[in-house]
């Protein structure tokens, strides 16, 4: 039982470490957006600087954080097996 109870706890690990910072990303230009839609009821004029940031494509810096997080697990799992943890 403890045998796969490991990798499964480092799959649910690494796909947390995946989908959190994306849910959140989400949940924030969902609040921005709302914050927009109140201003523009409202009548205030939005500042170009705003619509700039919320259309510019922010994938690439979400894919490159993901990289760099899944390479420093896998640089930690190779650590933990030049120690001999986990056999």
């Amino acid at each position: 039982m403890e045998g796969i109870f490991v990798p499964i706890v480092l799959f649910i690990v690494i796909g947390a470490i995946c989908i959190v910072p994306v849910w959140l990303k989400s949940r924030e230009r969902t609040e921005m957006q709302a914050t927009l839609r109140v201003a523009i009821d409202k009548g205030q004029p939005v500042p170009h600087e705003v619509i700039e940031a919320l259309t510019r494509n922010v994938k690439v810096a979400q894919v490159m954080q993901v990289i760099e997080v899944v390479e420093a697990l896998l640089d930690r799992l190779s650590d933990w097996d030049r120690l001999g943890v986990g056999q």
